[in-house]
């Protein structure tokens, strides 16, 4: 069997089946991919060399979404108009963050964000536009993370692309 270079990650067969597939990232941390099977640990692997290859930072996983939303606030405060800032916070204060501001960046899933909108929906006193309100704004927000390449979590496209 040929063994893999400095730098090029391993695989393992962990005791409870699963693959693991392990590899440091740019930020010099060992981090952990697991995998129901070989293959597929060996593409997700692959993605995350050429990701860390290309400079793409891996998400602090520390990083929550109340983290994340409060710094995308102050961030674009000089670039939106006043009224359309207070309108974003209050989204984000009173629908966003009590429903999955606790989850961290890296972890949080399409089914968080589609479970959110389900929630503001059935409460009864929302009116549809305020609840695609809320969904737009995490949208905008992940879509910008996105687009400057900040701590984002490798399913975030489908995060902000397809729950709602």
């Amino acid at each position: 069997m040929k063994r893999r270079g400095q730098g090029e990650g391993s695989i393992r067969e962990r005791p409870n089946g699963r693959w693991e597939a392990r590899y440091r990232a740019s930020d010099g941390r060992p981090r952990s991919i697991y995998t129901r099977t070989r293959r597929e640990a060996v593409e997700r692997l692959r993605a995350a060399l050429t990701e860390r290859e290309q400079g793409i930072r891996p998400p602090d996983a520390r990083l929550t979404v109340s983290d994340f939303l409060t710094d995308w606030l102050e961030s674009i405060g000089q670039r939106v108009r006043p009224r359309t800032h207070e309108s974003y916070s209050a989204a984000v204060r009173l629908y966003i963050l009590p429903a999955i501001g606790g989850i961290p960046l890296a972890k949080l899933q399409p089914e968080h964000v589609a479970r959110m909108v389900t929630n503001l929906s059935a409460r009864g006193i929302l009116s549809p536009t305020t609840v695609r309100y809320a969904y737009s704004v995490i949208r905008t927000a992940l879509g910008q993370a996105l687009r400057q390449g900040n701590d984002r979590p490798a399913h975030a496209p489908a995060v902000y692309a397809g729950a709602g």
